[in-house]
């Protein structure tokens, strides 16, 4: 129970920065910057970006949870699977027009109408085109890193904080160790 508080502090402290910018809230985009805003996110096939996203993210996930599940339990994976791909296909559109008005508010319409032209060229194209050969070359190596990192930031929140040796053991098991001796 002591982790489960101490991650929900984690993902309430990660969440802090994003809430508070210090910046005053930006005009509304106009209709013109929406529509190019748009029209960019379109011509960068934004929608299928994200669906990439989601199915990168989605399979580890649910692959994890059939290895972790009894046999008897595969219909539950299975059906926590189909919900979270038919709610995260519910939730696409709503995302994406988010995008659009984040693209409206930070780019000008002269802006985002030149990105556009860029992206709707064949450079653009093969940059959208090349972008998943890139990502799936370079995942693999960031998550070889990823346990590593963890193991990182644990060892340094607990030198800072003096967090319990539980505490510590706890946070090691949630990622898979069993049992380690504390860094020196």
């Amino acid at each position: 129970m002591k982790v489960k508080t101490f991650l929900a502090g984690v993902f309430a402290a990660l969440a802090v920065p994003l809430a508070c910018t210090g910046q005053a809230e930006p005009p509304p985009p106009s209709p013109a910057a929406l529509a190019a805003a748009r029209h960019l996110l379109k011509t960068m096939r934004a929608d299928q970006a994200f669906e990439r996203m989601i199915s990168r993210i989605q399979e580890p996930v649910l692959a994890k949870l059939r290895e972790d599940l009894p046999p008897d339990d595969a219909k539950v994976a299975e059906a926590f699977g189909k919900a979270a791909v038919e709610e995260q296909a519910a939730l696409a559109p709503k995302l994406l027009e988010a995008e659009v008005t984040i693209y409206a508010s930070v780019y000008t319409e002269p802006e985002l109408r030149e990105i556009d032209r860029f992206y709707a060229s064949p450079t653009g194209q093969a940059l959208i085109d090349k972008q998943a050969q890139v990502s799936a070359r370079f995942l693999p190596i960031y998550m070889a890193q990823a346990p590593a990192l963890v193991d990182r930031i644990i060892d340094r929140f607990c030198a800072e904080s003096g967090c319990s040796d539980d505490l510590r053991a706890a946070m090691l098991e949630s990622r898979g160790h069993r049992k380690r001796k504390k860094a020196e």
